[in-house]
């Protein structure tokens, strides 16, 4: 089974978890010798690499994308053009953000600018969607409009990412004998984008520590406060003492190294809200520092809390005694990390299993549900589903031309008020892509127009391009006879390398320009 992953991995690996997600699914389906996987970004231009893991350029792979047996789009990432272009695949959804609480917040604040139309999720076959999510089930299903499969699969996490800053930095680890500051330290990274993961209740807690506890500073990572948070920041203690450093977002690694060189006593504090697994509470339980957190999944592990005052108790708890109980807390972490491994074969049998029964979901769809005016504009689309295609034609019949093909190219072609524009933009389109060297042609549909109804004009117009073609039938609205049947024959097209683009033709969908194969284009009866 060949199975596509589409990220856009390379330019935001590190600020972006959705991003390193598809990296750590492709470290999970390798395992499987089932599964032949590939890594695309959409984002470069050429073939790279991360981690060692190869990156296929999307514009430069197309026919391998167009080829796979499964694409996994991870949190929507790839363009409408792309989805529309691969209709053979069976396309997977995988979100990995808590697309319930991100609509909310755009529905009420305007924030995030993310919503998709609805219509462009009817693309995908199934959704795949984390354990974190799981009872947002009857959510994701109306906004993907559409009796779809939704499945909740494993959550996953590699140390690649953080194994890679401690081979720069070979001390990163937690050190139990190493000296403590007097001044404990405090360390908060919620991102304050989203509601799910502020450091509004973190602060609270460090607040109510701050009664008992006089020598603590908090460090806050997050994005720059606006006037609101600083109203409500302004009324804690710890603020109107001068004990809340403030920074910008920046690499936890970094910050984690800092600490250690200047020999700072710290804990890791957290707070979720319908968001429990987090990549910050399982890198810091594999570096071994103190994590205070309120995640029930990983209530084994770490120094977890449900309240306010657990939160201080837990801090406390964990400034006392960490550094003597730090055997036992590597070994819970340890259980709870091998989990979510990549390389743990249970997550490889169970993604597995799931890739298998994909198969089932790729059925054709509805069309009378299917969002036929997202093809408008494109000129030319992978289109397997004959239903579909044969709807296109009626949607698009006038003013368009299209012709679809049996092996599945559906080319739309706007008409054309003479011949030399029509050579310009079609033809040169066509071979200019490679999509064809050799271009048997069976049967052509004309359905012309005022400009094309002249006799003449159409059988230039067929001697001078189709001359391989078996039948061709001109259609006017005088209704024109068939006025022409020659011989199939095989028309070679020039080999060009390159196209310059026509202003009728920008907003094609990139076809890889390496494709050679035959294609039969038959356009259905009128």
């Amino acid at each position: 089974m060949k199975v596509g992953i589409l990220t856009k991995c390379f330019n935001t690996f590190y600020s972006n978890g959705c991003n390193q997600q598809g990296f750590y699914l492709y470290t999970c389906l390798i395992q499987s010798p089932l599964i032949t996987c590939y890594m695309f970004d959409q984002d470069i231009s050429n073939d790279d690499a991360i981690f060692g893991v190869k990156l296929l350029s999307v514009d430069n792979n197309v026919e391998i994308l167009q080829n796979l047996d499964v694409i996994i789009t991870v949190s929507g990432a790839i363009k409408t053009e792309i989805l529309l272009s691969c209709e053979k695949p069976v396309k997977i959804n995988y979100i990995c953000g808590n697309m319930y609480k991100i609509y909310q917040e755009q529905f009420i604040f305007g924030v995030h600018n993310y919503v998709q139309p609805i219509d462009r999720n009817y693309l995908y076959d199934i959704v795949w969607t984390i354990p974190n999510y799981k009872n947002n089930l009857d959510f994701l299903t109306y906004i993907h409009k559409k009796q779809i499969k939704i499945e909740t699969v494993p959550y996953i996490w590699d140390t690649k990412l953080i194994d890679s800053a401690c081979s720069a930095n070979k001390t990163l680890f937690y050190e139990p004998n190493s000296e403590k500051s007097h001044t404990k330290f405090i360390l908060i990274a919620e991102p304050n984008l989203q509601t799910t993961k502020t450091s509004l209740i973190p602060l609270m807690i460090c607040d109510e520590l701050y009664k008992n506890m006089k020598n603590i500073r908090i460090i806050l990572l997050c994005k720059k406060s606006h006037e609101n948070s600083t109203k409500v920041i302004s009324r804690m203690s710890i603020y109107k003492s001068g004990m809340i450093d403030m920074y910008d977002r920046l690499q936890f690694t970094s910050v984690i190294n800092d600490l250690k060189q200047q020999k700072k006593d710290f804990v890791v504090l957290s707070h979720q809200d319908d968001n429990p697994m987090n990549y910050l509470h399982l890198e810091t339980l594999y570096l071994g520092y103190p994590l205070i957190h309120n995640v029930k999944e990983l209530n084994s592990a770490g120094y977890y809390y449900e309240t306010i005052k657990d939160g201080v108790n837990q801090i406390s708890y964990a400034f006392n005694y960490h550094n003597k109980r730090i055997g036992e807390y590597k070994r819970h972490a340890t259980y709870e990390l091998h989990k979510y491994s990549p390389t743990n074969y249970d997550n490889c049998l169970k993604y597995t299993a799931l890739l298998k029964n994909s198969h089932h979901y790729n059925s054709n769809k509805p069309i009378s549900e299917f969002p036929l005016h997202l093809y408008n504009g494109m000129k030319l689309v992978l289109c397997y589903n004959k239903n579909l295609a044969q709807e296109l034609r009626k949607t698009f019949l006038q003013p368009h031309y299209l012709f679809f093909t049996s092996k599945g190219y559906l080319v739309e072609i706007k008409e054309m008020s003479d011949n030399e524009l029509f050579e310009e933009t079609a033809l040169h389109f066509i071979y200019g892509y490679h999509l064809f060297d050799k271009l048997p042609l069976k049967y052509i549909i004309c359905q012309t127009g005022q400009s094309h109804s002249k006799s003449e004009t159409l059988n230039d117009f067929i001697q001078k391009y189709y001359l391989n073609a078996e039948a061709i039938l001109a259609l006017s609205t005088k209704q024109l006879p068939l006025l022409k049947r020659i011989k199939d024959e095989v028309y070679r097209f020039p080999d060009i390398s390159r196209i310059t683009l026509t202003k009728d033709i920008t907003n094609s969908v990139i076809i890889d320009k390496r494709v050679n194969r035959r294609a039969e284009i038959i356009v259905g009866k009128h």
